[in-house]
């Protein structure tokens, strides 16, 4: 009896992988505002207050979804997002909006600062695309609404914008790919 629970005893740390070889570590990707999204020439709206940042699942995972050649979709547990994706999201969503010259200026939702209009972004579809063999991209969808003072839907656009992410740099490409979706949206509205 002693000896199986010595054996027992030895077998843990082989089986929860602490004497076996090394586990590959884990990456934490983020996504920043990385190029202009200008649109328009001087301001169509006043300050805008940035209300909202969602992102709708299954992407508000902090594993990168990954869209499969066979139309599953799986996490990656390797390549994360050092948050939930609607939390690194929101500065970038709010630089966006800042740089598109269709505001006076841009606030987060804690600022004190009074606005003239609100904004939600809602992320639709934010995930790293292998559906095509030998090929890898970040892919991100957008809506951007626009609400007036009145709490009514002053304008409403879709975006989507997508980046190549062969390299594995991930923060890069999907910053490109929201960037871009940013811009796309702004653009129409």
């Amino acid at each position: 009896m002693h000896m199986r629970k010595l054996l027992c005893a030895l077998a843990i740390p082989f089986a929860a992988g602490c004497l076996s070889s090394t586990v590959p570590d884990v990456s934490y990707w983020m996504v920043n505002y990385n190029k202009s999204c200008a649109v328009a020439q001087k301001p169509k709206y006043g300050i805008v207050r940035v209300s909202m940042v969602q992102v709708r699942a299954p992407y508000d995972a902090r594993e990168i979804a990954v869209l499969r050649p066979d139309g599953s979709m799986a996490f990656d547990p390797y390549n994360k997002f050092p948050a939930i994706p609607s939390q690194i999201i929101r500065g970038a969503a709010i630089d966006a909006l800042a740089s598109s010259g269709l505001f006076a200026s841009a606030v987060s939702a804690s600022s004190s600062v009074s606005s003239d209009v609100s904004a939600e972004v809602s992320v639709l579809k934010f995930a790293l695309d292998c559906r095509n063999e030998g090929s890898r991209k970040a892919i991100a969808a957008v809506a951007v609404r626009i609400v007036d003072r009145d709490r009514r839907s002053a304008a409403i656009a879709e975006g989507v914008g997508e980046a190549d992410a062969s390299s594995g740099e991930y923060s890069s490409a999907f910053s490109s790919a929201f960037t871009s979706a940013m811009a796309d949206a702004l653009g129409a509205l």
